[in-house]
């Protein structure tokens, strides 16, 4: 599978004017929303995708990315888009308050 189009975790905002993480990468097209799953450790992101063939019983595709973050984000606000071969992951930052 062709990962070669991964971006890094940016910051961006929304139409709110939230702070958010950003994350687009390419996954192969057979990918719905349901089957990747993100978690989210300290300073870390974790997306994996797993596809099982149906032709071909025990076949199947899977993908892992991690990504560093320094950022705490929000992560019951977590948004996961796919379209096509493009995945977009989103979270909001937690603003300090010290």
């Amino acid at each position: 599978m062709n990962t070669a189009c991964v971006s890094h975790p940016s910051l961006v905002k929304d139409l709110h004017d939230t702070a958010i993480i950003h994350i687009e990468m390419s996954v192969d097209p057979v990918f719905k929303k349901e089957q990747i799953s993100v978690k989210f450790e300290p300073n870390r992101i974790i997306v994996t995708g797993r596809y099982d063939e149906k032709q071909s019983p025990g076949d199947f595709v899977e993908f892992k990315k991690s990504f560093e973050i320094t950022e705490v984000v929000d992560q019951s606000c977590l948004s996961v888009q796919i379209s096509g071969a493009t995945l977009v992951v989103e979270a909001p930052i937690i603003e300090d308050k010290n």
